[in-house]
């Protein structure tokens, strides 16, 4: 399963380069699908009411987005230093995982993304 799901994202996605400072996602954005994973560099992620917090790659971004029922991003994540990501689109990445992977598969890597959300949401707090 891991390799189909690591092809996929190598498929749907492209690498892009972040200069520090520069936003990944806007917390409230409504309008954007894309996940990342962060492949070099560092991140710092800020939420209205919450404490920064500094991720290093590599790491997962924007799934809060497509697990939350408002669909509006949670986060404002930054470019803590020059930061390097392969960036996707969540749709197309959930249409070629329904049709790659088996029901329980997909059962598994929905599993992992939520206990991903949980620590992540900790650490915020």
């Amino acid at each position: 399963m891991i390799d189909r799901v690591g092809m996929t994202l190598l498929w749907t996605g492209e690498i892009i380069r972040f200069s520090p400072g520069q936003p990944l996602f806007v917390e409230g954005d409504e309008r954007d699908t894309s996940g990342c994973i962060l492949l070099d560099g560092d991140v710092t992620i800020t939420r209205e009411g919450g404490d920064p917090v500094t991720c290093t790659a590599p790491e997962l971004f924007g799934e809060m987005h497509q697990l939350e029922e408002t669909a509006q991003r949670t986060a404002t994540v930054w470019a803590a230093t020059d930061a390097v990501v392969l960036r996707f689109d969540w749709h197309e990445f959930i249409t070629a995982m329904g049709l790659l992977l088996t029901q329980s598969e997909q059962i598994q890597l929905k599993e992992a993304f939520l206990h991903l959300t949980q620590r992540r949401r900790k650490g915020q707090e």
